[in-house]
């Protein structure tokens, strides 16, 4: 007879065994959007990209508008109401001169006669006057060639409100010279007194007469009192004039 021996374990049939990768053929669910929420996406992309656009478009149109007035002068620059927009260096320089030098030659020092008001009218360029003529050139030239690109893209086509006003400058030397020209034109000399015997008793034929004379340089200083601006206003000064003594009087005669 054969005996057969039971298991150490019974394996009861309504058991069920786990393995560790069952979760590894679990079906993924997908992912669904909404329709407004697919809409918001497709028009924020959209504005991104046309945002996008038009800074790509401005950052263009600002290098070129750079590039063009790299050799030109700036929108709306002037120099004493003179309009430079758009002319290159050469011939704004030689629009800016050509106005210097009728400004130096058309308007005058002005010097007034203390008694009668004559005036004396000497040339400003032949005072020893100028406009400084190339610094305000550099800085007219130099508006708006040093703008970033962004500063050029919101600045766009406006034009720079600017008006230089060249330095007004005086050398004295000529100045002074130009002075004494005119005193020597002004000047009385004075006349000493004359005397001869009549009957033994001296008398006086002819008395003295006192002279004049421009103090030059107190009216080189009259002058330049207001500063040297206002020489080109052409306003009248008063000469500084002052008399001079005869060497004979006739209380020395006397």
């Amino acid at each position: 007879m054969i005996k057969l021996n039971p298991p150490a374990e019974r394996i009861h049939d309504s058991a069920t065994v786990s393995l560790d990768t069952a979760t590894d053929t679990q079906p993924v669910t997908p992912v669904r959007r909404s329709r407004a929420g697919l809409i918001a996406t497709l028009v924020v992309g959209g504005v991104l990209a046309g945002v996008g656009g038009i800074a790509v478009a401005g950052v263009t149109k600002a290098k070129k508008l750079a590039a063009e007035q790299a050799t030109v002068f700036a929108p709306g620059v002037q120099i004493a109401n003179i309009a430079l927009a758009g002319k290159s260096r050469e011939t704004g320089t030689e629009a800016i001169r050509a106005w210097a030098k009728e400004q130096l030659t058309t308007n005058y020092v002005a010097l007034e006669t203390p008694v009668s008001g004559k005036r004396f009218l000497i040339p400003l360029n032949l005072a020893g006057a100028r406009y400084d003529t190339d610094s305000a050139l550099s800085e007219a030239f130099a508006v708006g060639k040093n703008e970033s690109v962004w500063e050029r893209l919101l600045h766009a086509e406006k034009e720079y409100p600017v008006n230089i006003k060249p330095a007004f400058k005086v050398d004295e030397k000529p100045l002074a010279a130009q002075i004494e020209a005119v005193g020597k034109k002004i000047a009385v000399s004075p006349k000493s007194a004359r005397a001869k015997m009549v009957g033994g008793v001296l008398q006086i034929t002819t008395p003295e007469q006192v002279g004049y004379a421009l103090d030059a340089e107190a009216t080189r200083a009259a002058l330049l009192a207001k500063g040297a601006d206002a020489l080109a206003d052409g306003e009248p000064v008063k000469m500084v004039v002052v008399e001079t003594q005869p060497t004979v009087t006739s209380e020395v005669l006397g």
